[in-house]
């Protein structure tokens, strides 16, 4: 057995200036393991991985997350097959090779990353040699990041993406997808665009809220539904809902405890009150309540 000693660890530090009063430090590193020489006797092995003279197969990296590979078989001076597979996440690219010729096979993985100080935040990466962006939707994680409709990135536990390979110079349009946000939780999905200065990093922030509202369901003394489109008030404040099928109205911010009035197309007026929302509900459905006349 022959040992061939792997490449040394890398590491380098670089101070990005982002806009006016925007800062950062990235530092990069590389790593490679050592690989192992072994002789083969021949036979299966070598048959395992021989192709037709000149054969070639592969399949690139994506941008954002998944995998390549590459096998190559050549008899041009001597019989030689490499193969390599490559996986890319968020946090960095993993690649396995190997390589056989003359009864002879090597074997190497190198890992290689980086590390993002941005905004008194860590974050892991593939390898950066451009531009860059770190999102944040506070407290949220797995929400997909698209940047110019190619998911690149999803927020990690701490509700922060970097999402690397930014063009400089030119409008980078940045996207969120909340279809897996909790249904009380409301998301600006208005599309954001950032141009970033070359080599630069860019933070961007994203402020979630919760829907403290509710459906409520009125009928009038009767046990018939509030007539659809009364005009429905909350507290004696100035915003007005309106009625819609079956006596149903949403109300998206309720403070408890609650006075509804509702005012019908015919002038006539009733009210209700609500003591506190259902427990353990989202975004609840109140009622049937029956809305008691007022003069």
């Amino acid at each position: 057995m022959r040992q061939s000693s792997g490449s040394p660890g890398r590491f380098d530090g670089g101070r990005y200036v982002l806009g006016s009063q925007q800062e950062g430090v990235r530092a990069e590193c590389s790593a490679g393991v050592a690989s192992g020489r072994a002789k083969d006797g021949g036979g299966e092995q070598r048959r395992k991985w021989r192709f037709k003279d000149g054969k070639r197969r592969s399949q690139p990296l994506p941008l954002g997350p998944g995998y390549g590979y590459r096998v190559k078989s050549t008899t041009l001076d001597q019989n030689r097959t490499e193969a390599a597979f490559s996986y890319q996440n968020t946090e960095g690219t993993y690649v396995l090779e190997a390589a056989q010729s003359s009864g002879e096979t090597d074997v190497r993985f190198s890992e290689r990353g980086a590390f993002v100080l941005l905004h008194r935040h860590v974050l892991m990466s593939p390898w950066l040699n451009d531009s860059f962006g770190v999102i944040e939707v506070a407290n949220e994680k797995n929400v997909p990041v698209y940047v110019n409709n190619q998911i690149l990135a999803k927020t990690g536990s701490r509700g922060l993406a970097l999402v690397p390979w930014l063009i400089p110079y030119n409008e980078n349009s940045i996207h969120l997808d909340d279809s897996g946000l909790p249904i009380d939780v409301n998301l600006d999905l208005a599309d954001r665009t950032i141009v970033p200065m070359p080599r630069s990093g860019v933070f961007l922030r994203y402020k979630p809220t919760s829907i403290g509202g509710a459906t409520v369901i009125l009928v009038t003394a009767s046990g018939e539904y509030v007539p659809q489109g009364a005009t429905v008030t909350l507290n004696g404040k100035q915003g007005q809902y309106q009625v819609a099928l079956r006596g149903e109205v949403f109300i998206p911010d309720i403070e408890y405890p609650a006075v509804v009035r509702v005012m019908d197309l015919a002038g006539q007026k009733c009210a209700v009150r609500i003591e506190r929302p259902p427990e353990n509900t989202p975004v609840p459905k109140i009622g049937p309540l029956m809305c008691r006349a007022e003069k």
